[in-house]
């Protein structure tokens, strides 16, 4: 199974020490580019927010099969930082959010909005 996480360098680095393929954003990722990455091979893509919501429905339309299964991350290099630490914009929990309410019907998550 391969997996591939999409981000800015500072965000996905790590990724790369487990055995996944990355792919730098920079200040943006070209659509073509996106399409190859998500027509390709992998089981999962990791994505960053700013990422993400730079191309919101285009991984949405993508990705309605099966595979691959898109999962939004926090960006680290990105992050709104509040009392000292690095806090998510939100967009990783709003699509888990999503998930959830497809796969089930309804929102079971117990958080508040």
């Amino acid at each position: 199974m391969k997996i591939a996480v999409i981000g800015r360098t500072e965000s996905i680095d790590y990724f790369r020490a487990v055995g996944c393929e990355t792919f730098h954003a920079g200040e943006g990722i070209e659509e073509e580019r996106l399409l190859e990455i998500l027509g390709g091979d992998f089981a999962v893509v990791f994505v960053t927010e700013k990422v993400y919501s730079r191309s919101r429905e285009l991984f949405r339309r993508k990705t309605e099969g099966l595979l691959p299964v898109v999962c939004v991350i926090p960006d680290l290099a990105d992050a709104e930082w509040k009392e000292g630490a690095p806090s998510s914009l939100g967009i990783a929990l709003e699509e888990q959010r999503r998930a959830i309410v497809h796969a089930v019907g309804k929102d079971i998550s117990n958080v508040e909005k």
